[in-house]
């Protein structure tokens, strides 16, 4: 959480993942508001929350001012849970504990009591925003995919937002904070996007790996920051707009890109194109990376009249293991502008998603790009 006297910046639901961006990106908000922001504890650091209870928490904790006891929680493989509002406490994890104190352990119900303590804390600080003249809220999903972290695998927590989740937690949200200005920021993909909100601001970030990926995506919102008001004909107008213009990103790997990777004794990288000459093997392979569920296009373009012989195009998730097409090149299957495009649907969500060129003969090509989107 970023505080000053005028501003607050708070990640909520899954928040370390935006706490993280946060943090990274603290010089770009300072400069966006023209001010110095402090980093402070929360209690939404190190939290996994279901979209649907969100805005339970504010209701009955920030709202009506209750207090967690000792009978509101629950452990569930070691982790503190807080099942009125399906809140994970995951980087609270019980540790290993003896009935006897005398040997240095904390039995399991001291635990408890420390955790609640330290979350009862924290709660308070969470009321006493109510002073401060502008608070962000921050939450989302968009760089944790659902099928990556185990809790989302086995149903425990929902990965998915839907438009009443949204509109429940800022409702209560602003009863919580009745005074000074509430503003929302909604962070998701491509697989969440919800349109026609007018309660808060939608960004559509790219698919990652995981959340140290997407920095670009992020200092797109961390600028638009102070610019962003509560009105929700203003909200309203923007996101529809916003979604209007949003094209599915392309991930696009040319010659000067690491991604792609080459075998030095076959592949030249020129300025404009990779260059191949190859007399059998894999001289092209790579990138690594995750898609989500959709149709795709991986392209091939290939500077005019360079190629000679014959390959396979391949392409396979898992580094490999999992093939999903493979199609050869020749020139009776390119296009009349020099492009091999290969289509493939993608049901659960791939990772290490790999593109790659197996020579089958004295195989020379020159290639200008290779991209994969979704269509």
């Amino acid at each position: 959480m970023l505080i000053s006297q005028d501003v607050c910046i708070i990640p909520v639901g899954i928040s370390c993942i935006h706490g993280f961006q946060l943090r990274r990106g603290l010089p770009l908000i300072e400069n966006s508001f023209n001010i110095k922001l402090t980093e402070t504890s929360s209690f939404f650091r190190w939290i996994y929350q279901s979209p649907a209870f969100i805005g339970n928490f504010f209701d009955l904790y920030v709202n009506k001012e209750n207090s967690i006891t000792i009978d509101d929680v629950d452990i569930y493989k070691d982790f503190f849970f807080l099942p009125k509002t399906e809140s994970w406490f995951m980087h609270d994890a019980l540790k290993h504990f003896e009935s006897d104190k005398d040997n240095g352990f904390k039995t399991e119900y001291q635990q408890l009591l420390d955790i609640i303590d330290k979350y009862n804390y924290l709660i308070k600080k969470l009321r006493n925003l109510s002073s401060i003249r502008k608070r962000i809220f921050i939450f989302g999903n968009s760089d944790l995919g659902p099928r990556e972290w185990p809790f989302y695998r086995e149903g425990l927590i929902e990965w998915y937002f839907n438009k009443k989740n949204i509109e429940d937690l800022c409702n209560n949200i602003n009863k919580s904070y009745p005074n000074g200005d509430n503003i929302f920021i909604y962070v998701t993909n491509k697989r969440n996007i919800i349109k026609d909100l007018d309660c808060c601001y939608i960004y559509v970030n790219k698919d990652v790996s995981g959340f140290f990926d997407d920095n670009e995506s992020w200092d797109v919102i961390f600028n638009d920051l102070s610019k962003l008001t509560k009105d929700k004909s203003i909200i309203c107008s923007r996101n529809k707009k916003y979604l209007e213009n949003f094209k599915t990103r392309e991930n696009i790997f040319d010659a000067s890109c690491e991604e792609i990777k080459i075998n030095n004794n076959e592949v030249v990288r020129n300025k404009n194109y990779l260059e191949i000459d190859s007399l059998g093997g894999i001289p092209i392979w790579g990138p690594y990376i995750r898609l989500c569920s959709g149709l795709y296009e991986v392209t091939v373009e290939f500077v005019e009249n360079s190629l000679q012989g014959k390959a396979l195009f391949s392409i396979s998730h898992n580094f490999g293991e999992n093939s999903i097409i493979e199609v050869p090149i020749d020139s009776k299957h390119l296009k009349l502008d020099h492009i091999l495009k290969v289509r493939f649907s993608v049901g659960d969500d791939l990772h290490q998603v790999e593109t790659r060129i197996k020579a089958l003969s004295n195989f020379k090509a020159k290639i200008k790009k290779i991209s994969i989107r979704n269509i």
